[in-house]
């Protein structure tokens, strides 16, 4: 994993509060599904690990795509996948596995800031404290304010858009 991975991002965690706890109260399908596993795994993952929390990215953070699949031909494919998990609806739907992806490739960008001062102390029940540690290795995206104040949830929106519209490749 070292050789291979330069960066975990984790498409889970509800970081409410400061410092961040989660109480599981908005759920967490993604650490609870096989807990063991997921406490396993952060506790030993031996690099760098970043956390896309529900609040950013997930319900109920108001970010959400898939509408704009109506500007495609029917037979694109990022059209049939969103039709065929509506049941042949186009409707939106949050952004959890495209913002990790995002992030994981092109970095925060213009749309996330970071709290990488401290690292998560995950339970064998998926609560979580976020512990002050200055060289953790650990960190959690925030949402990122541009210079008026506003958060960049439509700048996100905006750039998956661009990215779920584009035709496919020619082989």
């Amino acid at each position: 994993m070292k050789q291979k991975v330069r960066t975990w991002v984790c498409m889970g965690g509800n970081f409410i509060g400061t410092p961040a706890r989660d109480d599981l109260k908005l759920g967490n399908v993604n650490f609870t599904y096989d807990a063991p596993a997921t406490l396993y795994a952060i506790q030993n993952w031996p690099g760098d690990l970043v956390f896309a929390g529900r609040e950013v990215c997930s319900v109920p953070s108001g970010v959400a795509v898939g509408e704009c699949l109506r500007d495609v031909p029917a037979d694109h494919p990022v059209r049939v996948a969103y039709e065929l998990y509506f049941g042949g609806e186009l409707k939106n739907r949050h952004v959890a596995d495209l913002a990790s992806v995002l992030h994981a490739v092109r970095g925060r960008g213009e749309f996330w800031d970071i709290q990488d001062q401290g690292h998560m102390a995950l339970k064998p029940d998926m609560t979580f404290t976020w512990e002050a540690q200055p060289d953790s290795r650990q960190a959690y995206l925030l949402k990122k304010k541009n210079k008026d104040g506003v958060l960049s949830d439509r700048a996100v929106e905006a750039a998956l858009e661009k990215l779920l519209l584009q035709a496919p490749k020619a082989k």
